[in-house]
């Protein structure tokens, strides 16, 4: 915490080397109200550049690096790491498409963009693919008249899902937009 974070609670802290020990059990649930989970490389990244020790060894390379996601961060599914957005998380679709986005290209013109809500028992997802890919995956037998294309069944839904790939929603949203796809 800042000092002006500690605020009201500095006056019954014990103070050892920079460090504010408070001993009053009535100010821990006041205090730990005030916090939020971050990530630990972030904590320490950010002490480096205001010049204390954190708790693991960060390099002052690292701890000023200005890019959008750190060096070195893994992601894992859901969590998609973005070269443009940092870390999202991740909605699912075809590689044809992921690839246009990534080389900030198009479909080509005979590719028909898809949207397939996939309904689950409580809610509803929206995915974009192209009408290949959906053939693909799905079979040949598959009638996609109109977008959208509602999937309901578990045995199209999860194949579907798992050769689909993940990217950021923010760069899906933009190549929606500029593929002329009204959101």
């Amino acid at each position: 915490m800042t000092w002006t974070e500690l605020g009201e609670h500095a006056a019954s802290a014990t103070y050892v080397d920079k460090v504010a020990h408070i001993t009053e059990r009535s100010k821990f649930a006041a205090l730990e109200r005030q916090w939020s989970y971050v990530c630990p490389v972030c904590v320490g990244e950010l002490l480096v550049r205001s010049g204390e020790q954190p708790r693991t060894p960060t390099s002052k390379e690292q701890a000023f690096d200005t890019s959008v996601v750190a060096k070195g961060v893994r992601a894992s599914r859901p969590v998609i790491r973005c070269k443009i957005h940092g870390l999202q998380f991740g909605t699912r679709s075809s590689p044809q498409i992921i690839s246009a986005i990534r080389s900030g290209g198009v479909l080509p013109e005979d590719a028909r963009l898809i949207r397939v809500l996939v309904t689950f028992t409580k809610h509803e997802n929206e995915f974009w693919f192209d009408e290949a890919f959906l053939r693909q995956v799905l079979g040949s037998e598959i009638e996609i008249t109109a977008s959208p294309y509602r999937l309901e069944d578990r045995k199209h839904i999860d194949p579907l899902l798992d050769a689909a790939a993940g990217v950021c929603p923010h760069c899906m949203r933009d190549f929606l937009t500029e593929s002329g796809v009204e959101l």
